[in-house]
């Protein structure tokens, strides 16, 4: 196969994306540090679905590779951050991971799911060009999956104890995302505001309406227009004048760089040892969290580069997100 150099202009609107889905988890893991107020701990579920969505958009403009340099691709990204994260975390966390369990990212749910669905989306890359037909019939797999084997009575979709039908949900977000990358620019319309609002509120109530019952299934629905409408409001031209001012841009595109890291991180630096101090406890461990997510990502440039013929590229590694 004819491998095509992969080039990737820098995309505003997936940077904005980014930069939601990092705090959308963040907050969701923070229960503990809103005391009272634990309800405000949400999100993770929009979160994790613009992870998803970031993935498979960004994977579907690049050339085309041999699956195994693509794949490599792939790892060469995710997995120095991995190992860091182990490193950082046993060294100034405590943490008791074994080797093992970094590199199996026993921890992370989402990053075995991707490294699952990069094996599935290759030949979806290279063979498929009608998406939305793929999309419709996966869709169509996936309710089937459902009412078959999700014991609903006892699970949430998108939260807690779901065994592995999440996997098989999010994989319609990555098509989804695929879908929209391929299609390129979304044109912002007033009313996807509205539209995003109503698709949030219902999304909220199907999952509080029709928790442990069969029905809930109908929450992903407005999921899906979740993740639409917030792409086509980040094409907003009025949002990427604001996101390219000069105070925002690098802070946009820093934290939005780091928002694999942060997931990582996250869950040994949030504590409940500031809620004195509520609610600037919550801006307090956001900042940090951030800034370790920074360590991670510099420490994991620092392995990607040590197992390249290239010299270092010392400012590559620190200012990654230039």
């Amino acid at each position: 196969m004819e491998e095509v150099r992969e080039t990737r202009l820098r995309n505003d609107s997936i940077d904005f994306i980014k930069l939601l889905a990092v705090f959308f988890v963040l907050n969701s893991h923070m229960g503990i540090c809103y005391a009272h107020h634990g309800f405000l701990a949400t999100g993770g579920a929009i979160g994790d679905a613009l992870f998803f969505f970031i993935s498979g958009f960004t994977l579907f403009l690049g050339g085309n590779y041999r699956f195994d340099n693509w794949y490599k691709r792939r790892l060469s990204r995710i997995y120095p951050s991995i190992l860091a994260a182990g490193i950082i975390a046993t060294i100034a966390f405590a943490s008791e991971d074994s080797f093992l369990d970094v590199i199996m990212a026993k921890r992370y749910w989402f990053v075995q799911c991707i490294f699952l669905y990069y094996i599935l989306l290759y030949p979806i890359k290279i063979y498929v060009t009608r998406l939305w037909l793929l999309f419709g019939v996966s869709f169509g797999i996936v309710i089937v999956v459902y009412f078959l084997f999700f014991d609903f009575s006892e699970k949430s979709l998108f939260w807690g104890s779901t065994d592995y039908f999440r996997w098989i949900f999010f994989f319609l977000i990555v098509l989804q995302g695929a879908i929209l990358g391929k299609k390129g620019h979304v044109e912002f319309k007033k009313w996807h505001l509205l539209a995003c609002v109503v698709c949030v509120v219902a999304w909220y109530a199907t999952c509080y309406m029709y928790e442990h019952s069969k029905w809930q299934i109908i929450s992903v629905i407005p999921m899906f227009g979740i993740t639409y409408f917030l792409y086509a409001i980040s094409n907003a031209s009025g949002l990427k004048k604001i996101l390219q001012t000069k105070y925002l841009k690098t802070p946009v595109l820093f934290v939005g760089s780091l928002c694999l890291e942060s997931y990582l991180i996250q869950k040994f630096i949030i504590t409940d040892k500031m809620n004195a101090f509520f609610p600037f406890n919550i801006p307090v461990i956001m900042l940090l969290v951030i800034l370790i997510a920074y360590i991670v990502r510099v420490l994991g440039e620092l392995i990607r580069q040590s197992f390249n013929k290239d010299p270092y590229d010392w400012k590559g590694i620190f200012l990654f997100f230039k």
